[in-house]
């Protein structure tokens, strides 16, 4: 459980579109990845939910099978792995960027221009990117 703003204790889940499916690498993609545009990547697209409402949409994608246990994991978070204190996981910094609905990364649903950041993790030499929109609802997880 999470505690809201309230203090009360909040449902958190998670809700993926499919486990790990191939897809192609869009031109930013393949560009902080380091392989061309059209290449076939493992892909996982969530929608995280605090009481039931969605906060975050989020597409990671790698070309490396090295990453498909931590891709094909279901409703367990990307965090546990990522932010779990392996040191052999590396982060590139931050990049934050407004998503306009015309935009490739935005998760439509009606949504407006949306705050979004990425970042790439590498093991072992192969990196995967993580995208995360943050949607209008996420002001419920604030204090």
């Amino acid at each position: 459980a999470y505690v809201g703003r309230v203090g009360q204790a909040v449902s958190m889940g998670l809700r993926t579109s499919a486990p790990a499916p191939a897809g192609p690498a869009r031109a930013d993609e393949a560009r902080m990845l380091a392989v061309a545009t059209g290449s076939t990547l493992w892909i996982r697209e969530v929608w995280l939910r605090l009481a039931e409402r969605r906060v975050v949409w989020a597409r990671s994608v790698s070309a490396s099978e090295r990453w498909l246990p931590v891709l094909d994991r279901g409703g367990v978070s990307l965090g546990l792995t990522l932010f779990g204190g392996d040191p052999a996981i590396a982060r590139s910094p931050l990049e934050f960027a407004a998503v306009t609905p015309c935009m490739a990364l935005h998760p439509g649903a009606g949504y407006p221009s949306l705050w979004a950041r990425r970042a790439c993790f590498v093991l072992e030499g192969a990196p995967m990117l993580v995208h995360e929109v943050f949607l209008p609802d996420c002001e419920i997880a604030l204090p």
